[in-house]
């Protein structure tokens, strides 16, 4: 059978199929106007002009919607169980966790190793390529003092005994200047 064909004879032959009955009286035009037009669009209309109330918010648990890595901060949402709105965070980045000089987590190398303190000097030996250290001399209020770069390998400050600084501080170095490990203190 064919259902199209069939309905469209059908509706010609019954001149429709659906009729609308009033649950109301109506027995006069004021009657109708009233029961349907502007009537029956009014109620809904009132109750879409009403204010709707704040939810009051019952947030569900906060889930990490991107994982934080060793350097870069993630991200954190939850929702609102009541109205479906999200509210999101920053989750901190993780940091390196380093297991006999490398991150057990990303991989990466701890570059402190690299570097020597002893005798009135500061070397460095080992660096992989691309990177370089800068050495930094603080004195005992936590000025800067003074700064030297190195390449490689090689020395990269002496001191005299009577001229030790109070901090040491060594920056390992993309070629952008960028950090690429902890720095080595002492």
């Amino acid at each position: 059978m064919d259902y199209a064909k069939e309905s469209l004879r059908l509706h010609g032959e019954w001149k429709g199929k659906i009729a609308v009955v009033a649950t109301v009286p109506v027995n006069t035009k004021e009657d109708l106007s009233l029961a349907y037009t502007p009537g029956v669009g009014t109620p809904g209309t009132e109750r879409l002009t009403k204010v709707a109330e704040p939810c009051p918010h019952a947030w569900g648990a906060w889930k990490v919607t991107v994982p934080p890595s060793c350097t870069e901060p993630g991200e954190g949402r939850r929702t609102c169980t009541l109205c479906v709105e999200t509210e999101t965070r920053v989750v901190e980045a993780a940091g390196h966790r380093y297991e006999s000089g490398v991150c057990a987590v990303c991989g990466e190398r701890d570059l402190s190793a690299a570097v020597r303190a002893e005798d009135g000097s500061l070397s460095v030996s080992g660096l992989p390529e691309g990177v370089r250290a800068l050495a930094a001399l603080y004195d005992a209020e936590g000025r800067l003092c003074l700064s030297a770069p190195a390449e490689r390998d090689g020395t990269l400050l002496r001191w005299d005994a009577w001229d030790a600084p109070a901090r040491l501080r060594v920056y390992f170095l993309d070629a952008q200047g960028r950090p690429v490990s902890r720095p080595w203190e002492g």
